[in-house]
């Protein structure tokens, strides 16, 4: 097996791992991406 390949196939390997975590936690916590992006723009949150 050739190093590239290795190399190659533990950054897709980590890609789809973040891809599914980053879907599980939208999933699980949708409040959090709400919270985090929208934070300034939710007329209903007064600072």
């Amino acid at each position: 097996m050739e190093a590239w390949l290795f190399w190659l196939s533990i950054i897709i390997i980590g890609v789809i791992g973040f891809i599914l975590a980053f879907l599980l936690l939208g999933s699980l916590f949708p409040n959090a991406f709400d919270l985090s992006l929208g934070l300034f723009d939710n007329p209903n949150i007064k600072p």
